[in-house]
């Protein structure tokens, strides 16, 4: 069994359309159709632009703090090898993330699809939706939601998730 499992065709496109429908994706470039999707409540959604600042071991450093937290935040809310959720990265492939599982991360210090958007849209949801994170490439935000992930938040927040702009999808 792999820690990163890729969806085939028919199941990523199942997933995909569930969460168009669910949460009203929009994909865009266009700072009026941010924040790409309906924010759910509960959620928070942060800042993560400083990152971006053009400061290499700044953003090698946040990118680990952020990875290390999610790391420990699926693996306290999935429990065993088995349990795993959706890594989605937008018309690219998707896969079933195991958190439990061992796995090596690229040349960039990266996960197959990293928590930190550099590029495009990268989502983790619990396979029933219940919770996840969104990150938002244009807009450079990352959107966290649901109770259980949001106390975890709280617990240990990692430094990029400091800048809070919304809550419930309104303004912060």
């Amino acid at each position: 069994m792999l820690a990163w499992e890729e969806m085939d065709y028919a199941a990523r496109t199942e997933v995909w359309d569930r969460f168009d429908r669910e949460f009203s994706f929009q994909p865009s470039v266009h700072e009026e159709d941010w924040p790409g999707i309906r924010e759910p409540d509960p959620s928070e959604t942060y800042s993560i632009s400083h990152v971006y600042d053009g400061e290499d071991e700044l953003y090698a450093k946040l990118n680990r703090e952020l990875q290390d937290w999610g790391l420990r935040a699926f693996r306290t809310l999935l429990h065993g090898e088995t349990a795993w959720l959706f890594a989605l990265d937008w018309q690219h492939a998707c896969y079933r993330f195991r958190p439990h599982i061992p796995f090596a991360v690229d040349e960039f210090g990266e996960w197959p699809i990293p928590l930190l958007p550099n590029g495009d849209y990268y989502i983790f949801l619990h396979s029933e939706f219940a919770w996840g994170v969104f990150g938002h490439p244009w807009e450079q935000t990352i959107c966290v939601f649901g109770k259980e992930l949001l106390a975890l938040v709280e617990q240990g927040r990692p430094t990029l998730l400091s800048q809070r702009i919304r809550r419930d999808g309104k303004g912060a």
